[in-house]
This record gives structure tokens, C-alpha cells and sequence, in this order.
């Protein structure tokens, strides 16, 4: 094998993590890049078998992760049934690409909604076939709820609640591994969610949440963990927990601050694809949540955007121009006639306007590696990316760059 060869075969050592790949990539093959095989691509076919049988040598051995993601989804989805497949697809092979190319063990984490409209029997058809080829890849899954009013005994579950017994009936005996139910405090506190009265902390209202959940599924398998986005902050006559309970998960929101000094996203648009340099600002502002603390005895998760807007207006009010933003939700076709489709800010989005052209995939998880061996966390970090819905076409795109599974 020649140099040339071998370093066309060869996945671009882009990052201290990567990992050696094992994946088949979904519904890929190497006519989709450039017609009929040529020979770099038999020699690198040949490396294929070399590897798995344990004797190429080009290959260094599988590091440990040094962060887990989950792929958070707020998002409604297409309602035509060729582009929901389509759109959770995108979705499910990003997973499946973090987690098998880039030694990211990666949750995917799909809205049910609260509006019965959106809950639709192909929807919830399509979610549960989705969250099984995801068990199926070795992936774990969760699902986002949408906010509903209170949950009297007696009464009938809110939709979101049924949307999620339905799926897990679906799911059935493909469901052998743990699963977590999510939840933006924000958005429950205001849709009269009457136990936030009664509890005392952010630990409390997690625990009616779980509750609730309880009595709908009845008999079926329950999620392991609540994780409940805005952070101990959502309601400021909340105490501080005295202990780590046993179902909370505090997501911090790690984004569109109006403190400036802890404006994370204009010091993340001004340091583009400079992972180390981002950090060391960000720590120089103390532009952390306050509430970030260990000595909540809260198992916390850090929530970083990937929001594109081209040019965000001073205030959270629209509209948002994002003519130089492509996103997945932004595909032809997905979402006619909506506007603000990649988010309402720019953070971690790819942005065409911006001088550099905005933050690539690489770049974004370096950032999220050094961030992860930066700081002392016990054990290994879980980071949150918001949302999938407004993932970068061009995120996207290297996710399913052929020289990236050459060695799958």
C-alpha cells in the first residue's frame, strides 16, 4: 500500500477522541460518491477487512469517551409522512454517526407533544420505529415532554402523557435498556402546572412530574431519570436541594443569558472554530450559571445551542433574518410558510454570513472535549445539544462525508 493510498483511507485524525469506527453507514454504499469503484477504494476496502481482523496496523486502539451528548428535540415535526421519515432519519443517523464514529455515547431525546393534532397515529408510529432502530444501534433514547396543566387524579392523561404510553406500548420488548423523560420547567411553570406550588425545590417538582408518569403507564416500564431543563433558577422560591435525589437531572442552560457578562453567545460568535480561546473567555467573564454548583448534590447536565439566526435583533422579539442559515428544519419542503426555522439567536449555528462561516461540527465537539477535560467532573460529563431540529445542514453533511466510514 502506498502513502498516497493510505493516507486518502485514512479518517482524518481531527480530534483527540476519535474512535475507530465499527459503523455501516444507514442506506450508503460508494456508488452515491462518484459512480463505479476505483482502485483507492478497493484498497480501502481491503484496510476494512484488514482492520477487523485485528492486524491493521493504522488504526490506534479505541480511547475512552470523555463526554456523552444528548440530542435534544423542542421541535414539532413535518406533518407529511415521506419528510417525517425523512426528518427523523436525519436525526437518527447524526446519532448513530456520533456514537459509532466519534466515541460518543449519544441519547436521542424526541418531543411528544402536548397538541392531540401533532399526536397523530403516524406520528407516534414513526417515533416509536425511530427510538427502536435507535435500541437497536446501541443508542439510548428519552423523550421531551410538552408542557400540560395539571394532572388530577381521576381525570384523563394529558395528551403528551398518553403520546408517551402509546410509544412505549410500541416499543414493547425492543425496550431493554433505561430511558429518561425530559421536561423546560419554564414551560410547565406556565401552563398552570399546579404541584409547582406545592414543592419546595426543583427536586420536588421533578418528582411530581415522575408521578404523574407513574399512573399513566400503569404497568408499563418506567423512565429512569426526570431531566428538567432551566435549572434549579426556574422558580427563584425554590431552595437548594440538601441532597442528590434520586430522580432529577438539572439541564443548565448555557445560552442566551441577558446578563452581558455572562453573554455566552456573543462570546461564542466572536471566538468562531477556536475551541481553547472560546473556553478561556468564557471562564475570564465567569459566564457560568451560578446555580452550576456541585454543592447542589444535583446530577447536572450543561446545555449548549446550536442556533443559527443571521442577524439577531437586540431584543428576543422577531424577526430574525436567516437568509445565511441552514438547518435541517430549514430543508424545502419540511416546514412551508414558517420563518425563525434555525432559532432566535446565533450561537454554536453555522452561519454563511459570518467572516469565518460560522462554527463547524469539528470545531464544536473539540469545544465540548476540551470543556469535558477542562473541569473536574465526577465521572464522565453529559452535554446537551439544543436542539436537533436546527442541526446545521452542514453538521449534517460531515456526518455523512464516505471518508469518515471507511473503516466501518
Amino acid at each position: 500500500m502506498n502513502k498516497s493510498h493510505m493516507a486518502f483511507c485514512k479518517p482524518p485524525a481531527r480530534r483527540s477522541h476519535k474512535a475507530a469506527s465499527t459503523f455501516t453507514p444507514l442506506g450508503f454504499s460508494f456508488t452515491h460518491i462518484g459512480g463505479d469503484s476505483k482502485p483507492h477504494v478497493k484498497h480501502c476496502q481491503e484496510l476494512q477487512r484488514l482492520h477487523k481482523t485485528g492486524i491493521s496496523p493504522y488504526m490506534a486502539p479505541t480511547p475512552s469517551p470523555t463526554f456523552n451528548l444528548v440530542l435534544w428535540h423542542e421541535d414539532v415535526y413535518p406533518t407529511d409522512p415521506g419528510h417525517l421519515t425523512d426528518y427523523l432519519n436525519e436525526i437518527l443517523g447524526f446519532a448513530h454517526y456520533l456514537q459509532k464514529n466519534e466515541n460518543i455515547p449519544t441519547r436521542m431525546m424526541l418531543t411528544l407533544s402536548n397538541d392531540p393534532k401533532l399526536n397523530t397515529g403516524t406520528l407516534l408510529t414513526q417515533i416509536a420505529h425511530t427510538m427502536a432502530s435507535a435500541l437497536s444501534e446501541g443508542l439510548t433514547i428519552g423523550f421531551q415532554l410538552d408542557a400540560y396543566a395539571n394532572f388530577a387524579t381521576g381525570s384523563t392523561p394529558p395528551p403528551t402523557l398518553a403520546a408517551l404510553k402509546t410509544v412505549i406500548t410500541d416499543l414493547g420488548s425492543t425496550l431493554k435498556t433505561p430511558y429518561i423523560v425530559s421536561c423546560d420547567s419554564e414551560g410547565f411553570l406556565s401552563a398552570g402546572y399546579e404541584p409547582k406550588a406545592k414543592a419546595a425545590n426543583l427536586t420536588s417538582f421533578a418528582s411530581y412530574v415522575y408521578q404523574d408518569i407513574e399512573r399513566v403507564l400503569e404497568s408499563l416500564p418506567k423512565p429512569s431519570k426526570v431531566a428538567v431543563a432551566g435549572g434549579s433558577a426556574a422558580n427563584p422560591l425554590w431552595s437548594t436541594p440538601k441532597s442528590s435525589p434520586q430522580v432529577l437531572v438539572n439541564v443548565y442552560e448555557c445560552y442566551s443569558s441577558p446578563l452581558p457578562k455572562h453573554d455566552w453567545n456573543s462570546i461564542i460568535t466572536s471566538n468562531i472554530n477556536q475551541p481553547v480561546t472560546t473556553l478561556s473567555a468564557l471562564k475570564d467573564a465567569n459566564a457560568f450559571p451560578t446555580i452550576a454548583n456541585p454543592s447542589l448534590g444535583v446530577p447536572g447536565w450543561y446545555a449548549f445551542s446550536v442556533e443559527c439566526c443571521s442577524n439577531p435583533p437586540p431584543s428576543k422579539s422577531p424577526p430574525c433574518t436567516q437568509s445565511n442559515c441552514s438547518c435541517l428544519s430549514s430543508t424545502p419542503g419540511y416546514f412551508p410558510g414558517k420563518t425563525n426555522l434555525c432559532g432566535s439567536a446565533n450561537v454554536f449555528g453555522y452561519n454563511s454570513n459570518s467572516a469565518t462561516g460560522g462554527w463547524t461540527l469539528a470545531f464544536f465537539l473539540d469545544f465540548l472535549h476540551t470543556f469535558a477535560t477542562t473541569y473536574s467532573f465526577s465521572g464522565t460529563p453529559t452535554f446537551v445539544l439544543y436542539q436537533s431540529g436546527v442541526l446545521p445542514t452542514s453538521w449534517l453533511d460531515a456526518a455523512k462525508d464516505p471518508l469518515n466510514f471507511l473503516f466501518g
